[in-house]
């Protein structure tokens, strides 16, 4: 019995110091100054600013964004781009319905609309939520099928309206939000409900309005047909168009499979139309199937995004650093491997810290290799360098898929 207890005991404490020990070979997240994070232009503007104290996750700087009308926050420096951008858009919107004669109960819905947006800017604690960790789990989950998270493209569903009605919202919302130069799926909060709110009012005919096409645009970069595609088109012409160029692009992959990315709720019309832009200017094809059903197992629109920009620093790095002869998913990470052998491990972060996420990820036997790369958009901390050094990855750090001063649309 003596033995039987020591045993017992003995067990008991390993399991408290085990996890104590793994803890200590961790480090937190830092807290940094969003100007060591972003460029100026993106921090502050006529409808903006962002704070100066980010707290970062161990991958992304979590800003909040702040203007006239609410608080959102925005995950990593290429989202805080787009909720800039958004931030003016809504600050335009608003602005330009003020002017307009609204009739009936759309006048008092614009009222609650404002006073609401004012209660935002006193309290943004109670408005603001923090994101939970997505891309974090790619980098220690090996394969396997997830349930994902189902997140609502758009606010104009209405139990009442009808069919035909909805649909004609949903079309002059597309309308608006490409006069705006913002994703008409856009999930920030803020400009999707108001977004909602003004095609119901002009639908309604409750509302005259005319926006001329803004300067101001986060399609930079993307190519025209895919603005046309998104904007002009509902979500089930846009899912056809995609299949069509997905059969011909990875011809390897399984019409189930080019069904169930499809239809991953994860992806926006949007997102999925820039996946498949991605794997068309993949100037790779051997592999490209791989990353479709990558594509598939996608949880979260956080990671969808992820895996849009690791395509293209891929991308990048065949371009300007070694030819890649193919690409790869590696658990739910997409590399690239080139003819000498080596391997390279896309990642799209701003600032990578040495957290429970990356000890797991630094013992994966899937990502072995000779050689091997790591491409972070950002930095990496002290202590993640000297980690991913000890044991064999090479850091190339703010590796950015076109360089700045250079980056030209694609037509």
């Amino acid at each position: 019995m003596e033995i039987v207890r020591h045993t017992i005991i003995a067990t008991l404490l390993s399991a408290i110091l085990l996890p104590l020990g793994a803890m200590a070979q961790t480090e937190a997240p830092p807290v940094l100054s969003a100007r060591d994070l972003a460029p100026a232009e993106l921090l502050a503007g006529p409808d903006f600013n962002v704070d100066d104290v980010v707290p970062t996750d161990g991958f992304y700087g979590i800003f909040t964004v702040r203007g006239a009308y609410g608080s959102v926050q925005a995950r990593g420096v290429a989202m805080l781009r787009v909720r800039a951008a958004e931030m003016q858009a809504l600050a335009r919107l608003e602005e330009t319905t003020r002017g307009k004669a609204i009739v009936g109960g759309a006048r008092d819905s614009a009222k609650q609309t404002l006073h609401a947006a004012g209660q935002t800017v006193r309290d943004p604690a109670g408005t603001v939520e923090r994101a939970p960790e997505s891309v974090g789990r790619l980098f220690s989950r090996v394969g396997g099928r997830v349930e994902k998270r189902v997140e609502k493209l758009t606010g104009t569903e209405s139990s009442s309206a009808s069919f035909d009605q909805r649909e004609g919202i949903a079309k002059t919302r597309r309308s608006l939000a490409q006069k705006l130069g913002v994703d008409p799926y856009t999930d920030n909060p803020l400009l999707s409900a108001r977004l909602d709110q003004v095609a119901r009012w002009e639908r309604a005919g409750a509302l005259a309005l005319s926006i001329g096409t803004s300067g101001i645009s986060i399609w930079a970069g993307i190519a025209s047909k895919t603005l046309t595609l998104v904007c002009a088109m509902p979500p089930e012409e846009v899912r056809a168009t995609n299949e069509k160029r997905l059969v011909s692009l990875a011809p390897d992959t399984g019409a189930e499979e080019i069904r169930t990315f499809l239809h991953n709720p994860a992806f926006t019309p949007t997102t999925q139309t820039l996946f498949v832009d991605q794997l068309e200017s993949l100037p790779v094809p051997n592999g490209r199937h791989t990353l479709v059903r990558l594509a598939c197992e996608i949880e979260n629109q956080d990671q969808a995004r992820f895996l849009i920009a690791a395509i293209g620093l891929l991308m990048a790095y065949h371009e300007r650093v070694a030819p890649l002869s193919s690409v790869e998913s590696r658990g739910q990470l997409s590399v690239g491997l080139t003819s000498a052998g080596v391997v390279t491990l896309a990642t799209p972060v701003d600032c990578l810290a040495w957290t429970g996420r990356l000890v797991e990820f630094g013992s994966r036997l899937d990502l072995h290799a000779s050689r091997r790369e790591i491409l972070i958009t950002g930095a990496a901390t002290p202590r993640t360098r000297q980690e991913l050094s000890t044991r064999g990855w090479t850091l190339r750090e703010r590796f950015r898929q076109e360089e700045p001063g250079q980056r030209k649309t694609r037509q």
